[in-house]
């Protein structure tokens, strides 16, 4: 079966940021499709975050940045004139790993403004967009959106419809927050009680800063002191554990409000396209931020019992599993697992690259020569050369040299392979062969053309015009036009240093 360009795109992607996963709003579920009940699965820890209350913070006016006329301090409230976009920072103190708590109204202008806050805020006179370390919470008329920004860039973690989660010009208590958790950072926010995200964010470029407090002004926001209310436990982000063939969906962390967990669930779900389909709205909101693709659906999959069966159905899709409360609301859901079929073939190959001193044996990277970097496949004459105790040895042969002769000799099981340097011809178990080029030496070792590894070892053997070489079992799977986007991938892996 050869793997197709889609394959190979598939390859890039769970290559790239296989990690991020947002929660987004899943299709509902069958009862038949609840698998576990995650609260059974897995010692969990319980995580509390620290609660800042804006309430203090406007007591504390000289602490706040923000440009001149824009804010207004009075009766416990700090209220935005309508300026465009302008914002104002808290830099009484950073926070980590917490939740601020605040009571917000805003002024949508009719869909024609946004306003939101930023967390985890390196610089406390820019705007997120800026480069500005910050997990930033757009809040807009239709939608409320999560997007995190550093120095590798912006990226989209979720959008949302704001279906009556927050409504223009009415109040609404807002806990919005981060912990840093499971390799990532887990962002949240609740909207009165209702969960609107919970979001890990575990690609290995999140905001793990301590950072301050911004809020976006837009056409008119009012910020004041939370109304208190107890908030449901929820569960932080987690991956996927895969056995054998079949993957679980452990949870080893719950974010703590002080209510306890309610019963847990696990849908599962998979999609051949990384990071699932969009939403109508999650695609007309990503048109803003090109190449920068928020989470989407995952169709829903067939469950067991005890989790997910992987089967052939299931090569190169990518599969989560959905955490939800008894009642179907999705509380969050797991880092996308990548059932990578390219990376299966790649422990049953030898993989070279001309003039490049690493190499794949059965899926483990490794230097061809350790003791020399410039050991490498080349090319002399319109041939191929490859070091031939190094592959030798790689098959499980042993290599010993015949200083008298100038020979090498490989033995393997009942098999014997002599060559003499000078000289096309050699033999296997005394039957004489020839190569269509002499073996050579090059910088104390023995090269030999290619197309002796399949002569002499029984082996196929594929070779790609970039200079990919691939020595395998079973008959080459690879296609230089059709897995040119694989080809591709392998060759920038292979050139990586170790």
């Amino acid at each position: 079966m050869k793997l197709t360009k889609r394959a190979g795109a598939l390859l890039l992607a769970g290559t790239m940021l296989l990690s991020s996963a947002a929660a987004v709003m899943a299709e509902d579920t069958t009862e038949s499709e609840v698998v576990t009940q995650v609260a059974e699965t897995v010692e969990q820890a319980v995580l509390e975050p620290t609660l800042y209350q804006v309430g203090d913070f406007v007591k504390d006016e000289e602490n706040w940045t923000y440009a001149a006329d824009s804010v207004v301090f009075e009766d416990g409230k700090l209220n935005f004139i309508p300026k465009g976009k302008s914002f104002i920072t808290y830099t009484g103190s950073k926070m980590g790993d917490g939740a601020v708590q605040l009571n917000a109204t805003f002024n949508f202008n009719d869909g024609n403004a946004w306003g939101g806050f930023a967390i985890r805020c390196v610089n406390d006179t820019a705007v997120s967009w800026s480069g500005n370390h910050s997990y930033l919470v757009v809040v807009k008329k239709s939608q409320i959106e999560l997007q995190r920004y550093n120095t590798s860039g912006n990226k989209f973690l979720t959008i949302v419809e704001n279906d009556g989660l927050i409504e223009e010009n009415k109040p609404c208590n807002i806990t919005l927050g981060s912990i840093e958790v499971n390799g990532g950072v887990q962002v949240f926010m609740y909207a009165d009680d209702k969960l609107v995200f919970n979001c890990f964010d575990g690609d290995g470029k999140a905001n793990t800063n301590e950072g301050y407090l911004s809020v976006y002004g837009g056409a008119g926001v009012s910020v004041d002191a939370y109304e208190k209310e107890t908030l449901a436990t929820i569960p932080a982000g987690f991956a996927l554990v895969k056995t054998e063939n079949t993957l679980t969906a452990p949870i080893p962390a719950v974010i703590s409000f002080g209510e306890e967990a309610g019963e847990y669930v696990v849908t599962w779900g998979k999609n051949d396209v990384y990071q699932g389909e969009l939403t109508e709205l999650q695609a007309a909101g990503a048109k803003e931020f090109a190449g920068y693709n928020p989470v989407g659906i995952y169709p829903e999959a067939e469950a067991q019992e005890d989790g997910y069966v992987l089967t052939e159905a299931d090569d190169n899709k990518y599969i989560t599993a959905y955490v939800k409360d008894a009642n179907g609301a999705l509380l969050c859901f797991a880092d996308a697992f990548y059932n990578d079929t390219v990376e299966k073939e790649k422990e049953k190959m030898i993989i070279l690259l001309t003039e490049c001193e690493y190499s794949y044996v059965f899926g483990e990277k490794v230097m061809i020569d350790p003791d020399d970097a410039w050991v490498v496949p080349t090319i002399e004459n319109d041939r191929t050369l490859v070091p031939i105790r190094f592959i030798s040895e790689s098959l499980g042969a042993e290599v010993t040299w015949d200083p008298e002769t100038s020979s090498v000799i490989i033995t393997q099981e009942d098999t014997t392979i002599e060559m003499q340097l000078g000289k096309k011809e050699y033999t296997v178990n005394g039957e004489v062969k020839e190569m269509d080029a002499e073996a050579t030496i090059i910088r104390d070792r023995t090269m030999v053309p290619l197309r002796v590894i399949s002569e002499t070892f029984g082996k196929n053997v594929f070779w790609d015009p970039k200079g990919l070489i691939i020595i395998s079992d079973e008959a080459p799977v690879w296609d230089s036009v059709e897995d040119e986007e694989i080809i591709d991938k392998i060759i920038e892996e292979i050139k990586l240093f170790a």
